[in-house]
């Protein structure tokens, strides 16, 4: 079921969808800019086989998240 959230407690709720993400993780945000916790727990869930999907604006990309990105198998799309 889709999730939309407001300001207050943003990267909490996301943390939690990460973690508690068992079937397929949809991940849609104007701008990618990840935490360091979030992260591991994508790293995590790819390497256990989770389907991963981000979408994002690919001109809001942080240079260190970009190469951070590449880095994974996660399905790009940017737009």
């Amino acid at each position: 079921m889709a999730e939309f959230l407001k300001n207050h407690g943003i990267t909490d709720a996301i943390e939690d969808l990460t973690r508690n993400a068992n079937r397929r993780l949809v991940l849609i945000s104007p701008y990618l800019q990840l935490s360091d916790l979030i992260k591991r727990t994508l790293e995590t869930k790819v390497r256990n086989g989770l389907p991963v999907q981000m979408v994002y604006r690919a001109d809001k990309r942080q240079p260190d998240d970009i190469q951070w990105f590449a880095q994974q198998r996660f399905q790009d799309v940017s737009g």
